[in-house]
């Protein structure tokens, strides 16, 4: 799938809209504008998830991650509104200090305290401070978040995958063995909300800017 499937002419969006239209009864021009919303959605993860995945050097690599986690939410909100999902929340963990804390904490004061009047070594500078900022956040929560992924699948695989890649693997198999039935939209869409929950917490500090989530307007509204 391209950035152009994602972001389809609103004329193809207007046929998929007809016919969704014609079996729900609901109006063309909002199943419209939802459609299209909810593929537009997902061009952020779509354009820059490769990078995310292959970082080069100069890589601005939180602002892709922020836009991809941010959007990421977007898309499970948009799809739990257009079948009737009902989304749950997640509890922000409590830090749990180790003995790299300090270290990742100094590296981000360190950055941070760093000053230049050059705009390009100013921008690059902050390319590194970010992601020392999300390393740091990682190294307080990050275990606490990925427990709570692994009992979220194990509840929908009925095992508990050993780590949580192995995790990650099994559930883009589920979801791949499920797509043209659409059976778990129901148990799989609240699952995957709660973990873009948790990976936008892991963005920064709790409450900073770069974690946090700014809904936009419902097509109920």
């Amino acid at each position: 799938m391209t950035v152009d499937d994602a972001t389809r002419s609103q004329a193809e969006t207007e046929a998929i809209a007809e016919w969704v239209s014609s079996e729900m009864g609901a109006t063309l021009t909002s199943i419209s504008r939802q459609l299209h919303h909810f593929a537009f959605t997902m061009s952020n993860s779509l354009s820059f998830s490769d990078r995310l995945r292959n970082p080069v050097p100069g890589t601005d690599y939180m602002t892709y991650l922020q836009w991809c986690d941010e959007t990421n939410l977007y898309v499970t909100e948009a799809l739990a509104e257009y079948l009737d999902i009902e989304l749950p929340t997640v509890d922000e963990p409590e830090p749990h200090p180790n003995q790299t804390s300090n270290t990742h904490e100094h590296m981000v004061r360190s950055l941070r305290a760093i000053q230049t009047d050059d705009e390009f070594l100013r921008y690059n500078i902050r390319t590194l401070f970010r992601p020392a900022g999300h390393l740091d956040r990682y190294n307080d929560i990050g275990n606490a978040t990925e427990r709570a992924d692994l009992d979220d699948l194990e509840g929908l695989l009925g095992h508990r995958p050993g780590t949580w890649l192995e995790g990650e693997a099994q559930l883009e198999r589920f979801i791949l063995a499920d797509a043209k039935v659409g059976r778990y939209d129901e148990e799989l869409i609240p699952l995957l909300h709660k973990r873009n929950l948790r990976a936008q917490m892991l963005n920064g500090p709790s409450r900073s800017a770069i974690a946090r989530h700014n809904t936009i307007q419902s097509f109920r509204d």
